[in-house]
C-alpha cells in the first residue's frame, strides 16, 4: 500500500482550503449541476444560480430550476440564504489559510 500525498509535498498542486476545492470541484466538473434536484442543491449553496450579476434577473436559472423542482419561493429563498452563508464562510476561509501560510 502506497503511502498517501501529504499537501505540503505537492505546495504548487494541493490548495488547502477545502471551501474553494470544493468550489473548484463543481465549477471545472463537465457535469450538469441542474440535472438532478440533489446536485442543483449543492450548486445552488456553492455557486448559485443567479446571473452573473447576482441580481436575480432575466438570465438567473432560479426560476427555471423552481419549476422542474417545484421549489416553493420560501425554498428558493432558503438555498439563497445558505449560499450567502457559504460566501461569507469563503471569506473566513481566506483570511484564515492566509494567516496559516504567514
Amino acid at each position: 500500500m502506497s503511502e498517501p500525498i501529504m499537501a505540503s509535498a505537492l505546495p504548487d498542486l494541493v490548495n488547502d482550503n477545502p471551501l474553494e476545492f470544493l468550489s473548484d470541484l463543481l465549477a471545472f466538473s463537465s457535469r450538469d449541476w441542474g440535472a438532478e434536484r440533489d446536485s442543483a442543491e449543492l450548486w445552488a449553496v456553492i455557486h448559485g444560480w443567479d446571473d452573473e450579476h447576482g441580481d436575480g434577473g432575466p438570465e438567473s436559472a432560479w426560476t427555471e430550476l423552481a419549476e422542474r423542482f417545484r421549489w416553493d419561493d420560501t425554498k428558493v429563498e432558503w438555498l439563497r440564504h445558505l449560499h450567502a452563508n457559504w460566501r461569507r464562510l469563503e471569506t473566513a476561509a481566506l483570511d484564515l489559510f492566509a494567516a496559516d501560510s504567514a
